[in-house]
Formats: C-alpha cells, sequence, structure tokens
C-alpha cells in the first residue's frame, strides 16, 4: 500500500473503533516502516494522530515517525503540525531532538497567517499535557500566546471546552502571561452559560495558578454554582430564553434540572409557569421529559428501609408517598406560593424514582468494578494491575459507614482504592 493509503486506513481505524491493542495497527506499523522514507507531511501527520488516538504504543516506531518528521518540519501545514505534535506527545515520544525542533518552529512561524488560533492552542495543550519538564519550551508557550491574541478574532474561534484547555496548558507550564490570561477570562465571562462545569471549575482553578483574578468572572461563577449575585432577575430571564428556545427548537427533550429542591422562589415560579401553562409561551412541554434531581428524602428512604429491615419489602407506593410527603412539607416551609398552587404543582410530577441507599453487602461488589475499570487503563498503558482473593472485600471494609449505609455512597470508593493500593 502507498504511504497515504496507509495513513488513511489507520485513521479511519483510529476514528470509528479507536482500539488500543489492534492488529490492524500492528501491521500498519511494520508495513509504515519499510516505506517511512517515503511518506510525506500528511501522511505522517495522519499516522501520527491515528496511532495516539488509539492509544497504541509503540516505542520504536513513534522513534521513527519523529525521525523523519524532522527534516519537514517545513512542509508541515499548521493543522498537520499540531496534530503531528499531539501525537507525537500522546505516543510518549521522548526525543528531545524532534521535540525541540518543532517547538521551535512552532515559535517562529506560528505568527504567520496561515496559522489560526486552534493550531497554536493545540499545540500548547499537546506539550503540557505531555508530563515532562518544560521549563525549555516556556519561550514557546510566550510565542503563542502572542500569536493568538493577534489572531483576527483572538479567542473567538475556540470552542469553550478549547479556552478551558488552553488556560490549563499554561497553568501546567506555569508560564504566565497576563494578556492572554485576561482574554482568557473576559471570553470566558461572555460564553459561562454555554460552559460545563468541569470546563468552568478547570478555566478558574488555571487562572488562579497564573495569579489571575477576574472579579467578573468569579462573581458569575459564585452566582452559577450558589445564586448569590443581585443579577439573579436578568440571570433568571436568560435561563428561561434558553429554556424556551430549546423546547420549541426541540419538543421532546429531556431537561435535567439538578437539586432542585434549592431553587430559589423565583425560579420555582419559572418551572411552574412553564409546566401549568406552556402555552403562554408557545411552546409544547407534553413532549418533553422533565426530569428533577435531588438528595431530598434520602434520610427519610434510610429510616423507611431500616424500619422494613430489607429493601425487598420497600414497596414503589410506599416510597413515593414518603417522597411526595417530603417535597411538599419543604416546598410549603418555602411560602413561595400558595397552598393550592404547591399542591398543583405537587401533582404535576408523574412519578417519584426513589433510589434507595447503597448498604454495607454491596460495596464489595462496586470495589471489584473499579478495580477492573482502573486495570483496563492501565493496561491501556502496559501497567499490569493485579489483586488477591478478598481484596475487594478488605477494601470494602476501609470505607466509612453509618450503621449500615456507606457515607457517600459509591463516591468514596476510588479514593479508597487510591489510598490504600500498593505498587509492585
Amino acid at each position: 500500500m502507498q504511504p497515504q493509503q496507509l495513513s488513511v486506513l489507520a485513521w479511519a481505524h483510529a476514528r470509528l473503533w479507536n482500539l488500543g491493542d489492534s492488529l490492524l495497527l500492528h501491521e500498519v506499523a511494520r508495513s509504515a516502516a519499510r516505506t517511512l522514507p517515503r511518506f510525506g507531511p500528511q501522511a505522517l501527520s495522519n499516522l501520527t494522530w491515528a496511532f495516539a488516538r488509539a492509544r497504541h504504543y509503540d516505542g520504536a516506531f513513534t522513534a521513527a515517525l519523529g525521525r523523519r518528521a524532522r527534516p519537514l518540519l517545513g512542509q508541515f501545514s499548521p493543522a498537520e503540525l499540531a496534530n503531528l505534535a499531539w501525537g507525537l506527545l500522546t505516543l510518549r515520544c521522548r526525543q528531545s531532538g524532534v521535540l525541540s525542533a518543532l517547538a521551535a518552529h512552532a515559535a517562529q512561524h506560528c505568527g504567520c497567517a496561515s496559522w489560526d488560533a486552534k493550531a497554536c492552542s493545540k499545540i500548547a495543550v499537546a506539550y503540557a499535557s505531555c508530563g515532562m519538564p518544560l521549563h525549555r519550551f516556556k519561550g514557546m508557550f510566550r510565542s503563542l500566546a502572542d500569536a493568538v491574541l493577534a489572531k483576527p478574532g483572538g479567542l473567538a474561534g475556540l470552542t469553550v471546552h478549547e479556552l478551558s484547555q488552553l488556560a490549563q496548558a499554561f497553568a501546567v507550564a506555569r508560564v504566565r502571561h497576563e494578556p492572554l490570561a485576561g482574554h482568557l477570562a473576559c471570553a470566558a465571562l461572555q460564553r459561562l452559560p454555554s460552559m460545563a462545569l468541569v470546563d468552568v471549575v478547570q478555566l478558574v482553578w488555571a487562572l488562579a495558578c497564573l495569579n489571575h483574578r477576574h472579579d467578573g468572572l468569579l462573581a458569575a461563577v459564585v452566582y452559577g454554582l450558589d445564586y448569590l449575585l443581585p443579577e439573579s432577575a436578568s440571570r433568571l430571564e436568560a435561563l428561561r430564553r434558553e429554556v424556551l428556545g430549546h423546547l420549541a427548537a426541540a419538543p421532546e427533550s429531556l431537561l435535567v434540572v439538578e437539586e432542585y429542591d434549592k431553587m430559589d422562589c423565583a425560579a420555582r415560579g419559572l418551572w411552574r409557569q412553564l409546566l401549568q401553562h406552556p402555552e403562554r409561551a408557545n411552546i409544547t412541554s407534553n413532549r418533553a421529559i422533565i426530569l428533577l434531581e435531588s438528595n431530598l428524602g434520602m434520610a427519610e428512604l434510610e429510616g423507611l428501609l431500616s424500619q422494613l429491615g430489607d429493601r425487598t419489602q420497600v414497596t414503589q407506593q410506599a416510597a413515593e408517598a414518603l417522597l411526595r410527603g417530603v417535597v411538599f412539607a419543604q416546598w410549603r416551609a418555602a411560602g413561595c406560593e400558595s397552598y393550592e398552587d404547591t399542591a398543583k404543582l405537587l401533582s404535576m410530577i408523574d412519578v417519584f424514582l426513589p433510589y434507595l441507599p447503597l448498604e454495607r453487602g454491596h460495596m464489595p461488589g462496586l470495589v471489584g468494578l473499579a478495580l477492573r475499570g482502573r486495570a483496563a487503563l492501565l493496561a491501556v498503558r502496559r501497567v499490569l494491575l493485579q489483586w488477591e482473593p478478598g481484596v475487594a472485600e478488605w477494601l470494602a471494609g476501609q470505607v466509612e459507614y453509618a450503621g449500615p449505609y456507606p457515607l457517600d455512597g459509591a463516591k468514596v470508593i476510588e479514593a479508597a482504592i487510591t489510598r490504600q493500593l500498593q505498587w509492585t
């Protein structure tokens, strides 16, 4: 097969199946190794990206890819160079020659018109995520930051996830670039409603590591988490527009409202109006599924389970009646609406789905699942994790319990494993 055909085959395989230990990729590597001198920039970029995407680690082949790419760096497009950098570093290439040459080329040419903010950002993220000392690449990071800000549109071409990744890259590299940090904070503030919580948290962490304080972003994040800002009315109206727009575009939606018991009166009034009178907003909400999630009633469910002594004795009807009573009492205590309106809102909830608390007997099986998951992740990195019979039972005993119930459910299992595992 020709170099371009081999690279396209590997690219398609990694894109569609993403298998780490693939016989096909072994064969591609063996065939490509014989014809590597004929590989051009696009084929090298695609092949490196494919092996990295599939997490197919082959040290000798990766080193050969790096050696072949080094004299051709000037012929790579910015996107191809970004994929090459990410691929080599993901595959743990530690050839200082090619990595230094690639960094120097990026620093020298990232200001050119052919480079966009995405390519600059991708190279910064690739180097920051490689797990190697970055002090000798700080000049490249500064050049990339200057180039990103000089591009037409600046950070506008990056997704919200890429904004977060770029901030993290500079934090990990310990390169403080105040203009870039300021622009990242402003861009995030403008697009905060569309950012996933994990991206918001990681971006705020990165800005803190870079000693950059942006009061507007911090205040907006605090409001988004705890509803503290005086601009709550405008934020609630923005939420209303987003929900109505989404329901109008996708009537058969699944809407999830987390911790609904913590909604203030204004937010609850918004949902009550949408549920009771969707026609006033020109939407059809009866084709959507609205899921209200909360830990409210957990203590009462534990009490019911303890009283009956066996979870098989807890009927759906009994659990639902219990939860309806708890929710009604809390909503009435808030005093947001009349008794009749509270009862009407509660009646619009079709079903209460109780999650009974985990018990001590469930934990060994869950620990076993977590260990197998951890072993599978390590196997991709050629690390073998083994454990003796009885380890799952013992690890389950390290979890803190309140009577028969593990505190914080299954969330503590991973922490218990991390604390107790010994590497041999």
